[in-house]
């Protein structure tokens, strides 16, 4: 599955939420520095959807806020993890 995610690097907590427009939020704590919020990103959406790191990976926008995330998982696993993240604008 595909997931357009707007990412807020250099943050004191992680956290995961979908904004008023359905786009996803991933608030982390590493830092936009040599591509290791990109590593953090991906081991921390791993976590919170439940799968291995190898399943997940950024495939565009590893130098912008706006990043395309894919995670070969099921559909409905998914799904069911996305509907329970909250939603603030």
């Amino acid at each position: 599955m595909l997931l357009r995610v707007r990412v807020k690097p250099g943050q004191q907590e992680d956290r995961l939420w979908h904004d008023g427009d359905g786009t996803i939020v991933a608030q982390i704590k590493a830092a936009p520095k040599d591509g290791e919020a990109n590593v953090y990103l991906v081991k921390y959406l791993a976590g919170v959807f439940g799968v291995a790191k190898s399943l997940v990976s950024v495939k565009n926008g590893s130098a912008s806020r706006y990043k395309t995330i894919d995670i070969d998982a099921p559909d409905d696993a998914l799904r069911s993890a996305l509907e329970q993240l909250p939603t603030f604008q």
